[in-house]
């Protein structure tokens, strides 16, 4: 599916609104504390409580989320196969 600008700003504005009481009191309940928790934020916690239950997807969501430039590794992986054996 091929969003456009338009979609994509209206998207931001819908994600930065903030949360209702009802929301917010919810949160605390779990035990997710936060100064101004925004409709991202109710995103975040559920991605979060997911990944924490074991759902693979969610975990590699997480960690490309919050993955450095310096942790990301663009080489690869080399393996060499020609290593003596130490009993030879």
């Amino acid at each position: 599916m091929k969003t456009d600008s338009k979609s994509r700003k209206q998207m931001r504005r819908i994600l930065k609104q903030r949360v209702s009481k009802e929301e917010q009191e919810a949160l605390l309940q779990e035990g997710f504390r936060f100064a101004a928790p925004t409709k991202e934020t109710l995103i975040l916690v559920a991605l979060y409580k997911k990944a924490a239950a074991g759902d693979m997807n969610a975990i590699r969501e997480i960690r490309a989320l919050t993955a450095t430039e310096e942790s990301v590794n663009t080489q690869g992986v080399t393996i060499i196969d020609n290593v003596p054996d130490q009993d030879s």
